[in-house]
């Protein structure tokens, strides 16, 4: 099986790597949230735009993340599978009240509803984008775009440690929950090559 997924803070560069990771390997590209379809894009727009709260966007997210596994992911496993985002972002970003208020209830109902349609909510492969702060900052200013709340809040670096510090402790309760996911940190100056030696290192020239 190969699904290998990237996850980290935006504007870090995991779209564009993503993208020439799957093509370098000859795998399916897939992106969460889940857009190739109109019920898809709907959704993002409207966790994009905080039109429910928390738990709703949870629920949202379970139908959109069994499309994906429905329609891409699983159906592709064999060949290869590169996940933009995946189930660790949802345990980071969609914490709130209620009965969905830990990364581990989330976890916990995320893997219920991909199992009960026989799908494997957990990759081989999880790869942490991890940029500085500095980098953060660098970046959202020559973006030439009007930061969002989100990226205004993250200008803040207590905001942006929190951040990172969620983003470890999901990844935590990935491996306590599953400890054959394999997990490798990386950084913007990780090479194609490098991420293609931990995927299938027989595609690299001897």
């Amino acid at each position: 099986m190969k699904y290998a997924v990237f996850e980290g803070p935006d504007l870090g560069g995991k779209s564009t790597l993503t993208k020439k990771v799957a093509e370098r390997l000859g795998y399916r590209l897939v992106a969460e949230p889940f857009t190739e379809s109109e019920n898809g894009k709907a959704v993002k727009k409207a966790i994009i735009n905080n039109t429910f709260n928390k738990e709703t966007e949870v629920f949202l997210l379970a139908a959109n993340r069994l499309e994906a596994f429905r329609d891409v992911i699983t159906p592709n496993r064999h060949t290869g599978v590169i996940g933009d985002r995946s189930v660790v972002s949802t345990m980071v970003y969609q914490v709130g009240e209620g009965v969905y208020n830990s990364p581990m209830n989330i976890l916990n109902f995320m893997s219920k509803v991909l199992e009960d349609q026989m799908h494997d909510i957990y990759p081989d492969h999880l790869f942490f984008l991890d940029i500085d702060h500095d980098t953060y900052l660098s970046r959202l200013a020559s973006s030439g775009r009007v930061a969002d709340e989100k990226e205004k809040a993250l200008m803040d670096p207590d905001n942006w440690m929190k951040l990172k510090e969620d983003y470890l402790a999901a990844i935590e309760l990935i491996t306590f929950t599953n400890p054959d996911v394999q997990v490798h940190f990386i950084t913007p100056e990780t090479t194609v090559d490098e991420i293609i030696a931990i995927i299938d290192p027989s595609l690299l020239p001897e």
